[in-house]
């Protein structure tokens, strides 16, 4: 329905801010609660009480029209709790109360759990612990025990009658050559033992071992013509090599061991020596020097060519 102003036009609909409020002798909305929220109802619309014979729709043409308000749309309502009696509070508080207990008990069950299993840990290092130490000083016990001086023990022991005590061997002392008083026979002979005199083949060296004797009457290599000592006595010490083979030249060159008329014959006859050139052999009693004739061309000589001795 239009309503119509005093002129009987059409009145335009009035502006959102002129809404009249709405009275206050009307009756309240219906609230109904739910679980999370209000939802409120309108309430039932109570018909004005009409005259007889009145009949909605034919008012008078004249008469003025109200109109109503419409009706606001519902807002959302948050219904709070109603308070709660002062008997039942420490009940409810309990009861809040009692959720964060449960959680903070099934946390602290936790925490229990962890600190129940520590004291265990910290048992089997310390045991371990402990072990490792009996073990080290076991270990430098027994070191003592095994590296400590020997301990004496008293064992029966039999003594032989005459103890055997062992006895050095002797030293054997050098003992002078035996004195040669003749030439010796044909065949091999050592150096130390020829006599002087003797025809040898063959020759090398004044310096050999061992000499073969053979007949001056035959074709030979060479001849000992002299054999002559040193001085001094059995306790000259040794002059030394060196001092010996200065002296060996002016002894073999003396006159009278070559006999001159017989050299004359051959043209390369040359003389060599020999002495002892050791200590050992000094103190063993060899003394003499030897005086050897042969040629130089490494021809046989024939005869002797041995004169009678040094003359001085």
């Amino acid at each position: 329905m239009v309503p119509l102003d005093e002129g009987g036009a059409a009145a335009a609909p009035a502006p959102w801010w002129t809404t009249p409020i709405a009275s206050a002798g009307a009756p309240d909305a219906a609230v109904a609660s739910g679980p999370d929220e209000s939802v409120v109802e309108p309430a039932s619309v109570v018909e004005p009480d009409r005259e007889p014979g009145h009949e909605p729709g034919h008012e008078p043409a004249d008469a003025a029209t109200v109109v109503m308000p419409a009706a606001a749309p519902a807002a959302r309502t948050t219904v709070m709790p109603e308070p709660l009696p002062p008997a039942s509070r420490p009940r409810a508080l309990a009861a809040a109360a009692a959720q964060p207990v449960a959680a903070l008990r099934h946390s602290s069950g936790r925490r229990v759990g962890i600190e129940a299993r520590r004291p265990r840990t910290l048992v089997w290092v310390l045991a371990g612990v402990l072990v490792v130490i009996v073990l080290v000083g076991l270990f430098f016990v027994g070191q003592r025990l095994g590296g400590g001086a020997p301990v004496a023990v008293s064992t029966p022991t039999s003594t032989p009658s005459a103890a055997a005590t062992p006895t050095a061997a002797p030293t054997p002392t050098p003992t002078a050559a035996a004195e040669i008083t003749a030439m010796q026979s044909a065949g091999v002979h050592p150096w130390n033992t020829l006599f002087g005199g003797e025809c040898l083949e063959p020759y090398d060296s004044p310096w050999a071992e061992e000499f073969t004797v053979a007949d001056c009457g035959a074709a030979h290599t060479a001849q000992l013509v002299f054999r002559g000592a040193f001085g001094g006595d059995a306790v000259t010490v040794f002059p030394g090599e060196a001092e010996l083979a200065a002296q060996i030249n002016v002894l073999c060159s003396a006159v009278g061991l070559i006999d001159l008329t017989a050299a004359a014959a051959v043209a390369d006859v040359q003389v060599q020596g020999s002495y002892p050139v050791t200590d050992e052999q000094w103190t063993a009693g060899e003394r003499h020097y030897y005086c050897f004739v042969s040629r130089s061309s490494g021809e046989p000589l024939t005869g002797s060519l041995a004169g009678p001795g040094p003359t001085a």
